[in-house]
């Protein structure tokens, strides 16, 4: 797997060194109240958690930690899932942590995976779907290129009730690739 350059960012694949800042991800109320998982104050959880992450790689799935390049700081993940080769189809995700929200960082992450699933994976189509609350999310695939197709009513049963899910995406043929 690639490491990716940004202006600010490397993306590196994710490490067993990186359960310290996963586990402090994944136990912060703010950034998980807008994803379909609780937040997993239990270590045991967040190891399976990155156990998970790290078996993506030996699935033909990628995942990249976050860092900001000129600290080397970790800030968040972001992920290829379900990717579906005959297809040539894959969702994305990505969780930045609170205090790096609001600075493009998730934007800047997010095009830099599509141009590499793009050009490298040679990927037909990305999409990723949101809890359609989430405003957040919406900006930042927006900025990043991505075109609204759509909201699921009461797609995803999560965290006690249904919640309505948007779905945006983008095709090779959207950059000229």
């Amino acid at each position: 797997m690639k490491t990716l350059e940004t202006t600010r960012l490397l993306l590196r694949k994710i490490t067993s060194t990186d359960m310290n800042n996963i586990q402090k991800l994944v136990t912060d109320d703010d950034v998980t109240a807008l994803l379909d998982w609780d937040t997993s104050p239990s270590q045991n959880d967040n190891q399976h958690f990155l156990a998970t992450l790290l078996q993506k790689y030996t699935q033909s799935n990628v995942a990249w930690a976050i860092l900001l390049k000129e600290t080397d700081e970790f800030i968040g993940v972001i992920e290829f899932s379900d990717y579906r080769h005959e297809e040539k189809i894959t969702d994305m995700h990505c969780v930045i942590a609170k205090q790096y929200w609001r600075n493009d960082y998730a934007s800047e992450a997010t095009q830099a995976i599509i141009r590499y699933g793009f050009s490298e994976l040679k990927l037909e189509r990305i999409q990723a779907s949101y809890f359609a609350e989430n405003i957040r999310s919406e900006r930042v695939l927006q900025k990043a290129g991505l075109f609204y197709e759509g909201t699921q009513r009461h797609g995803k049963f999560a965290k006690g009730r249904y919640h309505d899910i948007k779905l945006y995406a983008i095709l090779r043929s959207d950059l000229g690739y």
